[in-house]
């Protein structure tokens, strides 16, 4: 049956964005497969730490972040900030760095280093942190760069509606693409990186699993800490407001 002028012109709009997320997605694939490829060299090398080794590292690297990652829900850490700004006759006059809400949002690229400085003092040459470390910058990527989170939900979304409205617009090959970029990619129907996945097809036991994720939650809970401290932040410079 042949399509209206109103279903060709809303199906040829699907098709375009289905095509356009599906080459982000090939695009990604390009930027990180060298990435996922040293991820796995490493695994295949890895000499494995025991549990309570990684566990005591984790717990030693978490205390270390006390003294580098600020709380800024309005305490001394906070007030610290706005006596720097009001001690400094170039910090009071700039436009970002004098507004106490605009300067808590520039931390944000500084405690993540000054944190991961903490990663690499702490765990040099621990062969589950180094995994971690790549593992970690990855999933960001896919959150944040590439948007996958939004994107991959989408197209299926998009794959959906063109199914069931469009008998005209053939989206075979398109469909093929993607599946391949997300069995290299690994990626979940979330957009997430498919660990699972990813530790299966490298044969890991369940023993190793759980040695990496030690390491990989560490990482985790490093970012949380850093988000929650930046939330609070934000939050109490606009209570003063």
């Amino acid at each position: 049956m042949a399509m209206s002028a109103i279903q060709t012109n809303v199906c040829t709009k699907l098709d375009l964005n289905l095509r356009t997320f599906v080459n982000a997605t090939t695009i990604a694939r390009t930027a990180v497969s060298g990435i996922i490829n040293s991820v796995k060299t490493l695994i295949s090398g890895l000499q494995y730490s025991t549990i309570n080794e990684l566990q005591q590292l984790s717990s030693d690297i978490d205390t270390d972040l006390n003294d580098t990652i600020p709380n800024l829900d309005g305490g001394s850490e906070f007030n610290e900030m706005l006596n720097m700004i009001n001690s400094c006759s170039f910090l009071k006059t700039d436009k970002t760095l004098g507004n106490p809400l605009s300067l808590v949002r520039t931390l944000d690229t500084s405690l993540r280093d000054d944190s991961q400085g903490v990663f690499d003092q702490l765990a040099a040459g621990i062969g589950e942190f180094s995994v971690a470390k790549l593992m970690d910058a990855l999933f960001v990527r896919y959150a944040t760069e590439f948007n996958f989170g939004q994107i991959v939900p989408d197209i299926y979304k998009i794959i959906d509606c063109i199914d069931s409205l469009c008998p005209g617009i053939d989206i075979t090959s398109t469909i093929l693409i993607f599946e391949n970029n997300v069995e290299k990619l690994y990626l979940s129907i979330n957009g997430t990186f498919e660990k699972s996945r990813f530790f299966s097809d490298l044969g890991l036991t369940g023993d190793q699993i759980l040695k990496i994720n030690i390491a990989l939650t560490s990482y985790e809970n490093m970012r949380d800490r850093i988000s929650n401290s930046i939330s609070d932040g934000v939050s109490y410079a606009k209570s003063l407001l």
